[in-house]
C-alpha cells in the first residue's frame, strides 16, 4: 500500500464525516417535515369536520336535506351514519375498501388498494334526539410533495457539502500539523547536525503539541545526560588509569632489566593492578546508577543492626590508629533498601573519616535515630572540616580536598558513588562542615514499620 500523508487520511474522515452528518441532518428534517405535514393534514381534517357538524346542528332536523352542505371540499370526504353505523349520505373514496370502526374524536389511519395512506376522523352528534356520526376522511399526499422538495434541495447542495467539507477539512488540518511539521524539521536538523543541545520550541498554548515538543525535548536531554555521562566516564577512566597503567609498564620493564629487583617491582606491579581493578569497578557502578542499569536487591533491612555490625567490624581496624568509633543507634530502624549497596556507603563514609579526621587519636561518631517518618544516619569526624567552596564538589568525581589525590590513597570516586547509590535506593545525603570543626555526612531514607 503506498504511503498516505495524515493531511490526507483526515481531510477524507472529515469530508466524510461532515457528509454523514449532512446526510442524517437531511433525513431528520424529513422525519420532522413528515411529522409536521401530518399533523398540520390531520388538524386540517377535524377542522373541517368540526365545522360541518357544528353547522348540522344548528340547521336543527332538517340538515338531511340541507342543499347547502358540502360533503367535498380541499380532499376532505363527508359522509353521515346513523347510531347504528349504517351510511346515510354524503361521499367517500372508492379507493378505500375497508374502514376502519366508528371512533368519537379519535383520528386513525386506513390505506386504500395503492397502499397509500388516508387519515379518518369520526364526530358523534345529536339531532332531535337522535344520534348521528360524521366521519371526515382526507388522503396524506402532501407529505410526498414536500419531502420530494427536500430531497431535490438536498442533492442539489451535496456536491457543494462535499467540496466545502474537502477544502476545509485540508485547510483545518493543514495548519493542525504545521507544529508537527517544524518539529519534524528540527528533529532532522539536530539529528543531521548532531546538535544535542538544540531544542524544540514549545509554543505558547499548552495543548497535545506542547507535551509532544515537552516529551520529544526530555528524549533529548536523557540522550545529551547519557552522552556526556558516556564521555566523561571514558575521560575519567583515561585520566586515571594513565598514572598506573605507566607505572606498570615502568615497573615491568625495571624487573626485566633488573631480576634482582622483580619481586618488589612485582608488588608495584600487583598494588598498581589492584588500585586500577577497584578503580575500575567503581566507575562502572557509578555508570550503572547514573543510567539507571544498576540491579538493586530492594528489601526490608534492619538499618539498626547493619550501622551496629559495622562499627564493630571497622573498630578492629582503626585501632591501630588509635581512632574511636563512638555509636548511638536507635534500636529496630528499618528501611526498604539493597543491604549490600547500604554497607558499602556506610564503609565508604567511615573510610572519609579515618582518612580526612584526626589521625592518630580521633573519634569518629556514628549514629542512627528516627526522626519523624525518615531514618537519619549520621557519620560525623573530628578533622579540619570543609570550606563552602569545597562543599559544593565534594560529591563529584574524582574531586578531593587538600591535595588528597597526590598519595595515591583515594580515587576520590568514594563520595561520588554514596550520593549515586543512596539516590539509586531512594535516599538523600547531605554535608555539614565548619572549618575547623570536622564534617556530619547525613544519610536520609524513609522508614518502613517493623512487623
Amino acid at each position: 500500500m503506498g504511503k498516505q500523508k495524515i493531511t490526507v487520511r483526515i481531510t477524507a474522515w472529515y469530508a466524510v464525516f461532515l457528509i454523514a452528518i449532512s446526510v442524517i441532518l437531511m433525513l431528520a428534517l424529513v422525519y420532522m417535515n413528515s411529522n409536521s405535514v401530518k399533523y398540520n393534514a390531520q388538524s386540517k381534517l377535524i377542522e373541517e369536520t368540526v365545522n360541518l357538524r357544528d353547522q348540522i346542528e344548528i340547521d336543527g332536523k332538517d340538515f338531511l336535506l340541507d342543499s347547502e352542505l358540502v360533503y367535498k371540499a380541499d380532499d376532505v370526504y363527508i359522509s353521515i351514519y346513523n347510531e347504528d353505523g349504517d351510511f346515510i349520505l354524503g361521499e367517500r373514496p372508492l379507493k378505500i375498501k375497508n374502514y376502519p370502526e366508528l371512533k368519537d374524536r379519535t383520528c386513525q389511519e386506513v390505506e386504500d388498494y395503492q397502499a397509500a395512506r388516508w387519515f379518518v376522523y369520526d364526530s358523534q352528534f345529536e339531532i332531535a334526539k337522535k344520534t348521528y356520526w360524521l366521519r371526515g376522511i382526507m388522503p396524506d399526499n402532501t407529505d410526498v410533495v414536500a419531502n420530494i422538495s427536500l430531497y431535490r434541495y438536498f442533492l442539489l447542495l451535496l456536491p457543494a457539502i462535499v467540496i466545502l467539507a474537502v477544502i476545509g477539512g485540508w485547510i483545518i488540518t493543514k495548519r493542525a500539523f504545521q507544529p508537527i511539521r517544524e518539529i519534524t524539521r528540527i528533529s532532522e536538523e539536530i539529528q543531521n547536525d548532531a546538535d544535542l543541545s538544540r531544542r524544540i520550541p514549545m509554543g505558547d498554548t499548552q495543548d497535545e503539541i506542547y507535551e509532544l515538543s515537552e516529551s520529544i525535548n526530555d528524549m533529548f536531554d536523557k540522550i545529551e545526560g547519557d552522552m556526556e555521562r558516556e564521555k566523561q566516564f571514558s575521560s575519567d577512566v583515561s585520566h586515571e588509569l594513565r598514572t598506573p597503567i605507566a607505572i606498570i609498564q615502568a615497573q615491568s620493564e625495571y624487573a626485566m632489566d633488573n631480576p634482582a629487583e622483580a619481586q618488589a617491582a612485582a608488588a608495584t606491579i600487583n598494588k598498581q593492578a589492584k588500585r586500577m581493578s577497584s578503580l575500575v569497578s567503581k566507575l562502572l557502578m557509578l555508570s550503572r546508577s547514573d543510567s539507571g542499569r544498576l540491579k538493586l536487591d530492594m528489601e526490608k533491612v534492619d538499618f539498626s543492626e547493619v550501622c551496629i555490625d559495622i562499627a564493630e567490624q571497622q573498630q578492629m581496624i582503626v585501632e591501630d590508629y588509635d581512632i574511636v568509633i563512638q555509636q548511638d543507634i536507635e534500636d529496630n530502624v528499618h528501611v526498604v533498601a539493597d543491604e549490600g549497596m547500604l554497607i558499602r556507603i556506610i564503609l565508604n563514609l567511615i573510610d572519609n573519616a579515618v582518612k580526612y579526621g584526626k589521625n592518630p587519636g580521633g573519634i569518629i561518631k556514628l549514629t542512627l535515630k528516627k526522626e519523624a517518618n525518615y531514618a537519619i544516619c549520621r557519620v560525623t569526624d573530628d578533622g579540619p572540616g570543609i570550606s563552602k567552596d569545597d562543599q559544593d564538589k565534594i560529591f563529584q568525581r574524582f574531586y578531593q580536598v587538600d591535595g588528597a589525590r597526590e598519595d595515591g590513597a583515594s580515587s576520590g570516586l568514594g563520595l561520588s558513588m554514596v550520593a549515586s547509590l543512596t539516590k539509586a535506593m531512594g535516599g538523600s545525603v547531605k554535608l555539614y562542615s565548619k572549618l575547623g570543626e570536622g564534617s556530619t555526612f547525613e544519610l536520609k531514607f524513609k522508614v518502613v514499620e517493623h512487623e
